[in-house]
């Protein structure tokens, strides 16, 4: 209060506010539950415009009315789910905070499996904690971002600092924090620095084919049109074997009835991906070239818009670099087409991109495998390749190799 008995702000806002859905169709239970009224106050109030984005978690709703009710200079301090430092949803709330405080830290604490090393133990999700001031920020100001791998916070291991103007040109469209240690963000900087957004190239779209919509088209019948899940999808090649669910095919007609298809699409080769790997696999991107089949929903696809040569870019793609980069912005276990768009690709000279192409051949050609060695051996050479054209050095090669080990 001021002295003329205004209400000026709190000095501070400390807490944990609650996470959840508001109304969300399914897991009822889980959910938390308000009055339809109060949710379209929520969505139409200008007050809480930075915590819209998807579905509407409470504890964005937490977060924005606690810095309103902060006075200037103020400290905001609160754990929350660790999605906030890079799901698309909450783009608006991470600007929100960019422009309106100064940062001081995260401190991060991904998903484990271990209770005893959970924040809370019966909470699995990955969680951080994030201070701030309310004041008008510094784009060069430092602040740190700290992997903790206990439910304490680990005072012993290195602060990754950064800046907001470092955030904005790792990921300028989504404002998206990295999770790194110092040397594993230098590696970032200059691999951006490097290369260009995949989005100069083209884009990740998702598998034309839904697998509820377009459900009526499924049959078993092995002479029809092939249709591919993620499950199926591997680096390179295709699996033997589903890792679950089933095989289907699919019945052109029903399909065509069902909803417009550009067979273009469908007939040319094209990059496909699995739409969805575990958090903790330490491969996450797995891509291959195929043609002439359907893709389902599970899986994404490179949609080209510029000319660069497929098994180039398959090397690439399934490099150990850029699945490195890729998994340090990734908090969940989708692979999401915005995190594939952002990722930095290199042009290589002639003789380089040959060198590439030659090995990613051999690759798709050693069918069947009699063993792993001799496609582990060429993908070896790829990244190699692949380190040597972001300008990489050997301390950086040990920290994105020790990485996937």
């Amino acid at each position: 209060m001021n002295n003329d008995g205004n209400f000026i702000g709190f000095d501070a806002v400390i807490g944990n506010p609650p996470y959840g859905i508001l109304n969300k169709k399914q897991n009822k239970s889980e959910s938390i539950v308000i009055p339809d009224e109060e949710l379209l106050y929520y969505k139409d109030n200008e007050l809480y415009a930075p915590a819209q984005g998807g579905m509407l978690n409470i504890f964005r709703l937490f977060i924005v009315k606690s810095i309103s009710l902060l006075k200037q200079n103020g400290i905001f301090s609160q754990i929350f789910p660790l999605a906030f430092t890079g799901d698309i949803s909450i783009k608006k709330l991470r600007k929100f905070i960019f422009d309106n405080t100064q940062i001081h830290f995260i401190e991060a604490f991904p998903e484990r499996d271990n209770l005893n090393k959970r924040v809370f133990e019966a909470v699995k999700m990955s969680t951080c904690i994030l201070q701030c001031q309310k004041q008008t920020p510094l784009p060069k100001e430092q602040f740190y971002l700290r992997l903790n791998d206990d439910r304490s916070i680990s005072h012993d291991e290195n602060k990754n600092f950064l800046t907001s103007e470092d955030i904005s040109f790792l990921q300028p469209e989504f404002l998206s924090f990295p999770l790194t240690s110092p040397i594993e963000t230098n590696i970032l900087l200059k691999t951006y620095k490097n290369g260009n957004r995949f989005t100069k190239y083209g884009y990740c779209a998702v598998g034309e084919v839904d697998m509820t919509f377009c459900k009526s088209a499924f049959t078993d019948d092995k002479t029809k049109a092939t249709l591919l899940k993620g499950a199926i999808i591997d680096r390179y090649i295709l699996r033997k074997k589903m890792s679950q669910g089933e095989i289907v095919y699919i019945d052109e007609p029903t399909l065509f009835e069902l909803k417009t298809i550009n067979m273009n699409v469908i007939n040319n080769e094209r990059i496909v991906m699995q739409g969805i790997t575990g958090v903790n696999e330490k491969i996450r991107i797995k891509a291959m070239i195929v043609s002439g089949v359907y893709c389902a929903n599970s899986l994404n696809f490179l949609s080209m818009e510029k000319d660069i040569n497929l098994r180039y870019l398959l090397g690439l793609m399934n490099s150990k670099l850029l699945n490195f980069i890729f998994k340090k912005f990734n908090t969940n276990s989708n692979v999401n087409g915005y995190e594939i768009n952002n990722l930095p690709i290199i042009e290589a000279d002639k003789a380089t991109e040959k060198k590439v192409i030659s090995l990613v051949e051999k690759i798709l050609h050693e069918k069947p495998m009699k063993s792993g060695e001799n496609k582990t051996l060429l993908e070896n050479q790829i990244d190699e390749i692949v380190y040597s054209l972001y300008g990489l050095d050997k301390q950086e090669i040990d920290i994105i190799e020790s990485d996937l080990y």
